[in-house]
């Protein structure tokens, strides 16, 4: 058991070529434990590609638990994830705290999803915020969402697995103001087998 997070990034650019994160067990006592696998802070890049994250746990005593598998905090932070999956993670916040975006915690940036995998993400907290994805603004910058021929699938919950936070942000994500579009072929599946795409109001 360790502090959080595994990686940290600070003004940096790292690529991750067929590596895996996994089984990590992360444990914050005084504050918001934010980042267990990767954390990405100012003007930081980070690319995925053919990578696994799986099976690392976050666990803040005293605060939130935020982006086990990549927590992103900055309006110019860019993140890829290619052909990658992101699994079987799991944030838990003690007491009446909130665990949020156990796959991944994004505030500001870029964020491009493309050939890959979002499942069985576990948020596990008194309040639960997005188990495979939470996506919100940073100073009221742009925040920029992709997701391509991807599956977000078994995240619990399930009725809460992709999170567009609208609070003080403004979305460019080729589609309408406030309206969430999944790019076919993208599936984001629920219990029952049946595949949806989203708009705003359904995440």
């Amino acid at each position: 058991t360790q502090e959080p997070p595994v990686i940290y990034l600070y003004l940096g650019f790292a690529r991750f070529e067929e590596c895996e994160i996994k089984e990590n067990t992360l444990f914050s006592s005084n504050f918001d434990a934010q980042g267990g696998a990767i954390f990405m802070n100012d003007n930081s890049g980070v690319v995925l590609s053919g990578t696994k994250i799986l099976d690392n746990q976050l666990t803040a005593d005293n605060g939130n638990a935020k982006g086990v598998g990549v927590y992103s905090t900055w309006s110019e932070n860019n993140l890829l994830v290619l052909n990658s999956v992101i699994a079987g993670n799991t944030a838990t916040a003690e007491g009446f705290n909130n665990s949020i975006g156990a796959g991944i915690c994004v505030y500001g940036g870029s964020i491009n999803i493309i050939n890959s995998t979002i499942s069985n993400n576990v948020n596990d907290a008194s309040g639960q915020t997005g188990s495979a994805m939470y996506v919100s603004g940073y100073s009221n910058e742009t925040t920029k969402l992709n997701i391509f021929n991807s599956i977000i699938y078994g995240n619990t919950p399930v009725d809460n697995q992709l999170y567009i936070d609208p609070y003080d942000n403004n979305y460019d994500i080729d589609t309408p103001p406030w309206e969430v579009t999944l790019v076919s072929p993208t599936q984001l599946v629920t219990t029952d087998g049946t595949a949806t795409y989203l708009e705003a109001e359904d995440v």
